[in-house]
């Protein structure tokens, strides 16, 4: 409690500190609410049934292998190996995407070719992300084959309507043969990559839906053509 003017100056700091830190909360829920919003819009009629990301260098950055034994978290979105000093920083806008995803019922799963399954779990234990995803395939092994088995544990049958981030070209090339909208990670996942994504996957839904529009007439419209035809041939 601060009782004289002394104490009271010696408060500031604590309060600014404490204010500071609410401002960071609200502005973060904030951030949330509007990123909500925004895929809510973009799937309105183009339904998304889940979301895939790659672990190192699309969630953060560096090898989740080299992070096994005991490892500290010395800031919000960083961990650090205690013996080695090394460091793996989670990118910035992540938590927000993963948190925003979930509030709107989207399914994430993790698919990796990393061999150091427990590691990559435990670091999103540590990270408080662990609990937002559905299913892990992180293994050796094709992306292909990780993704046919995302998609055959949370009960999706057309993969179509999946999304997958990656930071490494031939693995989106690998999955993009199997109809899912692929999005290639530069410099770890951010909303604005999410959005855009998103965005490319609704444009890809509506010109499938206008294809198939197109090569299956209706019943009616079938008909019709038939009797015209039937009526030229006729003498």
């Amino acid at each position: 409690m601060c009782s004289s003017n002394s104490d009271r100056d010696d408060c500031q700091p604590g309060r600014a500190k404490r204010q500071r830190s609410e401002e960071v909360n609200n502005e973060n829920g904030n951030d949330e609410h509007r990123l909500k919003l925004e895929i809510r819009k973009l799937c309105i009629s183009d339904i998304v049934e889940a979301v895939v990301l790659d672990l190192d260098d699309t969630l953060w950055r560096g090898n989740c292998e080299h992070f096994s034994g005991a490892c500290v978290r010395t800031a919000a979105t960083e961990i650090q190996h205690t013996m080695s000093r090394a460091t793996l920083a989670l990118y910035p806008e992540v938590p927000l995407v993963m948190n925003a995803l979930s509030a709107c019922g989207i399914p994430i799963a993790i698919a990796s070719a990393s061999p150091a399954s427990e590691t990559a779990r435990h670091l999103l234990m540590q990270f408080g992300l662990a609990a937002l995803v559905s299913h892990w395939e992180v293994h050796p092994g094709c992306k292909k084959e990780h993704l046919k088995a995302i998609g055959k544990g949370l009960g999706i049958s057309a993969l179509r309507n999946v999304l997958f981030f990656d930071d490494l070209q031939h693995n989106l090339r690998d999955v993009s043969s199997l109809g899912c909208t692929c999005y290639h990670v530069r410099k770890g996942l951010g909303t604005q990559e999410l959005l855009s994504a998103l965005r490319d996957h609704r444009s890809r839904s509506r010109a499938a839906a206008s294809m198939r529009s197109w090569f299956k007439p209706s019943s009616q419209s079938s008909t019709n053509v038939f009797r015209e035809q039937c009526k030229e041939s006729r003498p």
